[in-house]
């Protein structure tokens, strides 16, 4: 029979330590995206050393399975309409596209990720990507699992995840400058 120390210390490891983990690994729930996380992802456009010219072509996209998501990429949607979050110097028009349709696109160049996607969607999006398009979450598992290339966190501050190996299969390179700035995961 174990000491009652011991059965204490047999089950935070069973119960609690794999718990904690998991917060750690596995993923970053994201949340609505505000304007802050939108400007903060679309200021990288401007870093990028292939940069789109001309009108920019932005994919919203959102899991149609999803309230939550549907409601977010509208937000995303008219606030890039209306230019909130736009850096000066570049014009964009937006769309809404349903995760199951992003890997048709042809003639989109940024892939703005709604909240509320699953990770299986994930592989969608990823797909997507590999025909040059710079995909950007405030989902940070879709970064570490190097399915979009940048993860933007605006709350408590400002921090950009960058995915070196979904960049290159995306044929995207940035500015030193930029590289030095992002949190590479």
């Amino acid at each position: 029979m174990l000491h009652p120390e011991s059965q204490f210390v047999a089950a935070v490891r069973r119960t609690v330590l794999p718990f904690f983990l998991s917060l750690l690994f596995i993923s970053s729930p994201a949340w609505a995206t505000d304007a802050l996380d939108l400007s903060s992802g679309l200021k990288a456009v401007l870093l990028m050393n292939n940069r789109p010219s001309g009108v920019l072509s932005v994919a919203v996209v959102y899991d149609p399975a999803s309230s939550e998501s549907k409601a977010d990429a509208e937000s995303i949607k008219s606030n890039i309409d209306s230019g909130v979050g736009v850096p000066s110097g570049l014009k964009m028009t937006s769309r809404l596209v349903s995760i199951s349709g992003i890997d048709k696109l042809t003639d989109v160049r940024l892939a703005f990720l709604a909240s509320g996607i699953s990770p299986a969607g994930f592989d969608s999006v990823s797909k997507a990507a590999s025909s040059g398009m710079l995909t950007i979450s405030t989902d940070i598992a879709c970064v570490r699992t190097n399915k979009c290339v940048l993860g933007i966190v605006s709350k408590p501050r400002v921090a950009i995840y960058y995915s070196p190996a979904a960049a290159e299969a995306a044929h995207i390179n940035f500015a030193s400058a930029f590289l030095m700035l992002v949190k590479q995961i």
